[in-house]
């Protein structure tokens, strides 16, 4: 996940749910939005 536009994207569409993503039980989707949320 080191393509910046990329990482944009995500954020864009995944902006909606974060929420949900943070409360997920599930491992995966707990590292996606650490680093979507630290990414630049």
């Amino acid at each position: 996940m080191g393509d910046a536009e990329i990482c944009g994207r995500l954020k864009k569409i995944l902006q909606p749910c974060m929420t949900v993503l943070k409360s997920s039980p599930l491992a995966g989707a707990k590292i996606l939005c650490k680093h979507l949320t630290t990414a630049s």
